[in-house]
């Protein structure tokens, strides 16, 4: 049995690496030893089943120390060569013949990662996609790992096909609620700088989800530490968006953090001076609102009157104009003070009007 420093070891990967770096360091080793680009080796296939043993074996340790569990090293004795995305093929003896040779190869090595990666593209090109033994592969970790492989020595039509597919299976993650590997495997694929822009677009999409909406299983509204993160990875990516940036000053004031908040939504002003839907957030700041001709418009946090018995009667007003007390008179002069309960709009124009 290995040991996790010898698995480690034997990837070429430091303990404290990333699970991204862990997973990349597989895939190169497993396109060394494949037995498609090996077909002299005789070999190749039974070296291939090894490491994605070893593979599956890390990442479970990993998982394990993760959490604090203790490592179960005894289940990894009994551990068989058949990895946990294995399925009966000949359950899919009834599929058209878009993907036969697929589904072929797939069971003359029914544990072949890239094997059944193609198979999963050949399932969704065929529409067949929701069928049982496909979501089985969809849901399992080692392949969501290999899945921006797909875009590997591709070019043309064929590239965006496997665009597509990628976007599918990562659109049945999310509604199968497992957001976190939906967006791990788009970010692998854009990580590989092989992937369309459409795919850069869905990768958007994703963290704007996972930022604004309730998880799709859960019902539970992202906290602002997470929603943070999802929103910084859209600019990121390339999305230096106004709404974005609003977005952000909402989760950071949210988390306590007005002085962030304040600059995240200056930002978005300057990007988008039309910017929408930031109308409370902005009074709850202080700041001030771009119009939509480049003019600055204030906006204080609330109304100073909002009842009627706050405002003097006009025979004070006359008082203190005739004591000279000027600065109780301009103290009520300003119709942005008053709430549309005390003076309706227009009224103050009538009034000076009529004065």
């Amino acid at each position: 049995m290995d040991t996790i420093a010898s698995l480690y070891e034997r990837f070429g990967v430091r303990s404290s690496c990333s699970d991204y770096e862990l997973s990349k360091a597989y895939r190169e080793l497993l396109f060394v030893t494949h037995p498609d680009r090996n077909p002299d080796d005789p070999e190749a296939t039974l070296k291939t089943q090894r490491l994605t043993q070893a593979y599956a074996e890390l990442k479970n340790l990993r998982s394990q120390a993760a959490s604090g569990e203790q490592p179960d090293f005894t289940k990894w004795f009994a551990f068989s060569v058949q990895a946990s995305f294995a399925v009966d093929v000949g359950r899919v003896a009834g599929i058209k013949t878009r993907f036969t040779a697929s589904w072929e190869a797939l069971r003359d090595q029914p544990t072949d990662p890239l094997r059944a990666l193609r198979f999963i593209h050949a399932a969704f090109e065929a529409e067949r996609g929701d069928s049982d033994f496909v979501v089985r592969l969809l849901v399992d970790p080692i392949l969501i790992d290999l899945a921006s492989t797909l875009l590997w020595d591709t070019t043309g039509s064929d590239q965006y096909a496997r665009c597509a597919t990628l976007s599918r299976w990562a659109g049945y993650l999310k509604s199968a609620g497992r957001v976190g590997d939906a967006l791990q495997m788009l970010e692998d694929a854009v990580e590989s700088g092989l992937a369309l822009p459409n795919l850069r677009d869905e990768l958007r999409s994703h963290h704007y989800a996972a930022a604004q909406y309730p998880h799709p299983t859960t019902g539970m509204k992202p906290a602002p530490e997470p929603r943070i993160a999802h929103l910084r990875r859209i600019v990121e990516v390339g999305y230096d968006l106004g709404y974005v940036h609003k977005m952000l000053a909402e989760a950071y004031h949210e988390l306590g953090d007005d002085e962030q908040a304040r600059v995240s939504l200056e930002y978005a002003y300057r990007i988008d001076p039309d910017l929408s839907g930031a109308i409370r957030i902005t009074r709850v700041l202080g700041l001030a609102a771009k119009t939509g001709k480049d003019r600055t418009a204030s906006v204080v946090a609330r109304p100073r009157w909002t009842r009627p018995e706050q405002i003097p009667e006009p025979r004070q007003i006359r008082l203190w104009a005739e004591q000279g007390e000027w600065n109780r008179v301009l103290d009520f002069s300003k119709a942005g003070d008053y709430s549309p309960r005390v003076c309706p709009p227009g009224a103050s124009k009538t009034g000076s009007s009529a004065g």
